[in-house]
């Protein structure tokens, strides 16, 4: 079995929230990860995005690389990439919520934390949180 890593970014989203766009991310994003056996988490709120890509090193890197390119994105940023040996989103293709869900910047508040100097493990606790409010996370 090949070394399975956890990656977390965040991006400027540059698509229209609650739009087709981001309905189509998250379709091409579920259908790709059950190929790739990646799991992972999405996040937007306001115009950020925040995900997290957990699977087989190969695969996460290489999706990873196509948000580099993928033009709804700006700014992205990789806040951590670990080895990880168990998955924490294992029974989600790709989950999607919004500040509507559940809202990160609450959280940060609340926790008098940056979301800036978050730790990765810290906002991956909090996006595993709320995956299990999203039974319907359709967009």
């Amino acid at each position: 079995m090949s070394q399975m890593i956890a990656i977390l970014y965040r991006s400027e989203a540059l698509t229209a929230a609650h739009g087709e766009a981001d309905a189509e991310i998250v379709s091409v994003a579920r259908e790709r990860n059950t190929v790739l056996n990646v799991t992972g988490f999405l996040h937007r709120e306001n115009d950020t995005f925040y995900q997290w890509l957990e699977g087989p090193a190969d695969a996460v890197r290489r999706i990873f690389a196509s948000v580099l390119k993928d033009r709804r994105h700006r700014n992205v940023q990789k806040l951590s990439e670990i080895k990880i040996d168990h998955r924490s989103f294992p029974a989600w293709s790709m989950t999607y919520s919004d500040g509507r869900t559940t809202s990160l910047f609450d959280w940060a508040a609340e926790a008098e934390l940056s979301l800036r100097m978050a730790r990765s493990d810290q906002v991956s606790s909090v996006l595993q949180f709320h995956s299990q409010k999203c039974h319907d996370n359709s967009i």
